[in-house]
């Protein structure tokens, strides 16, 4: 496990990382597109209303880690989505769940415990064999 640098040179470095990531984002084709489509502003780090930035940080108020936020607005198909979503009034659960492997096993019927149990029981069973 990583650990994460509070100190004031490692959050910038973050902030850095996340402004470049957006960027490299809004520069696909299909993504400036859709941001056109839904009438987003240009300049993708656009701290004010309606901008890739703001949906990137509405994303991560939906329970998603950034790596999963980074990875619905980079696919063209995942940003539509979510923009649909937020346009229609869908809660941040909802949102969030959409995106998540537990989510759609939620909402599709099946207990996602039971995706992690069966495995860890077989390694916890093959480690005792040893």
């Amino acid at each position: 496990m990583t650990e994460f640098d509070f100190s004031e040179k490692g959050l910038l470095r973050l902030a850095e990382k996340t402004d470049r990531r957006l960027g490299e984002i809004a520069a696909k084709p299909a993504i400036a597109k859709i941001m056109s489509e839904y009438g987003m502003t240009t300049d993708p780090l656009a701290r004010g209303a309606n901008s890739l930035y703001e949906h990137f940080l509405f994303l991560l108020r939906c329970q998603m880690t950034s790596d999963i936020a980074f990875g619905a607005i980079s696919n063209p198909g995942s940003f539509r989505l979510s923009l649909e979503l937020r346009q229609k009034g869908a809660s941040q659960e909802q949102i969030g769940s959409t995106f998540t492997d537990d989510g759609r096993a939620y909402q599709s019927g099946s207990l996602p415990i039971v995706g992690r149990i069966i495995p860890w029981l077989v390694w916890k069973t093959r480690r005792l064999l040893r």
